[in-house]
């Protein structure tokens, strides 16, 4: 069909279709206001982002929405999915913050690899983290690897400190990953 024709009865009807979708194609129904670049609907969305009653499929896909959008409000929302108790949305809000503004990143994410409880987040927060080029994580990282040359580094998050210290072009982090290597028995 023409994409013009379903984008304005889209449009037309958006609010209405926003507000009585079932979760079921939430998610779909997303997709297909990026796809058709409908502007629309963006309170509605906020509104399944700040709700956790939602999938986190759903909160996950209009938080990417609203920040491709460059919805005034999404800052804000990604300050607070990195506070919300889903790890999911955690994960999403810091992948995107560290696109969107990697100083900020820096200084959000490095204590989630500390504080979370969640190994998933964990592991995620170090892949972001080795995305990015900022001297606090170089920091950071540097300190973590002393840490797991000493054997003090959560054992289950060694290879992913070892990935992300290994995307990093700072020569502290090069050395302290080559201490590391060193103390392996020939």
């Amino acid at each position: 069909r023409d994409l013009n024709v379903v984008r304005k009865l889209i449009e037309t009807n958006i609010t209405a279709l926003l507000q009585n979708a079932s979760s079921a194609i939430k998610t779909d129904l997303i997709h297909l206001l990026q796809q058709a670049e409908i502007a629309a609907g963006n309170d509605v969305l906020v509104r399944w982002v700040d709700d956790g009653n939602e999938s986190s499929v759903t909160r996950i896909a209009a938080m990417q929405l609203l920040t491709e959008r460059k919805d005034p409000r999404s800052q804000k929302i990604i300050e607070n999915g990195l506070e919300d108790k889903d790890p999911h949305l955690r994960i999403a809000a810091g992948r995107i913050l560290a696109q969107r503004h990697p100083r900020r990143a820096a200084m959000l994410l490095v204590p989630i690899v500390q504080r979370s409880t969640s190994q998933a987040e964990r592991q995620q927060t170090l892949a972001t983290l080795g995305t990015l080029s900022e001297p606090r994580v170089a920091t950071a990282l540097a300190g973590w690897l002393d840490q797991l040359c000493e054997g003090r580094f959560p054992e289950d998050l060694h290879l992913d400190l070892i990935e992300a210290a290994k995307r990093q072009n700072d020569p502290e982090v090069a050395d302290k990953l080559a201490a590391y290597r060193n103390t392996f028995s020939p």
